[in-house]
């Protein structure tokens, strides 16, 4: 599938269209609107529940990375102490790891917020396309 064609471009165009037409459109053409708005809404569905999936694996794998990497330290002898890493120090240590994993996990939760923030934006056009289709049946 193309980029053009994949449910999220379609959508946005959609989405242009209106916000550049909608005071010239009629009832037809609001209901034709909105029922490819949701049509491509629905079809992004499976993408949406990807990106949610792909953020709770991330914050899974982060927080598995954490315990190994705490686990580790707490196995190993600190050269300061002569002793086995203490908890805060585990704890510490593990962060300056796990920068990268970090960085993954935040760049899921923002494609996961993006995805929530679009759906919710794309509702309200919707309800704000019935509402104009309302007012014509007035």
């Amino acid at each position: 599938m193309s980029n053009e064609s994949h449910p999220f471009h379609k959508l946005m165009s959609f989405v242009e269209e209106y916000n550049e037409n909608r005071e010239s459109f009629n009832m037809e053409k609001l209901q034709l609107m909105r029922e490819d708005i949701a049509i491509n809404l629905l079809l992004l569905s499976d993408s949406v529940s990807q990106t949610i999936a792909n953020a709770e694996s991330k914050d899974y794998d982060r927080k598995r990375f954490y315990a190994q990497r705490e686990e580790h330290y707490r196995n190993e002898i600190d050269e300061r102490t002569g002793k086995n890493h203490n908890v805060a120090d585990s704890e510490r240590l593990a962060r300056l790891d796990a920068k990268e994993i970090d960085e993954a996990c935040a760049f899921a939760y923002k494609q996961k917020e993006r995805a929530r923030l679009t759906v919710i934006a794309i509702q309200q056009i919707l309800n704000s396309i019935s509402g104009r289709i309302s007012n014509y049946s007035k």
